[in-house]
């Protein structure tokens, strides 16, 4: 859902919103996950996407088979996430 508005109409809504994600990580149990990777992250990939990143699309379709290969064993579809689906999108500059 795209958000609309200004920037106070999307802080009020990220502020409205965050109460009911923590409790989701909570009751996931991914509190450490959340605190210890995702928040740290943040600021490095806010600023690659301001800086924007290169990427060699063959390079990169090379490395993803072959650690497709290594994390996903024969007849395994769930990549040993539990049955948990994940979907990874990347838009990359190429050039």
């Amino acid at each position: 859902m795209p958000l609309g508005g200004g920037v106070g109409e999307r802080a009020d809504y990220l502020q409205r919103i965050a109460p009911i994600l923590r409790e989701q990580i909570a009751a996931q149990q991914l509190t450490d996950v959340y605190e210890k990777i995702d928040l740290p992250l943040a600021p490095v990939l806010a600023e690659m996407e301001r800086a924007g990143v290169r990427v060699d699309p063959k390079a990169l379709e090379t490395m993803s088979k072959a650690m497709e290969k290594e994390v996903r064993p024969a007849g395994e579809g769930d990549l040993g996430t539990g049955g948990i689906r994940i979907q990874c999108e990347f838009s990359y500059a190429t050039g």
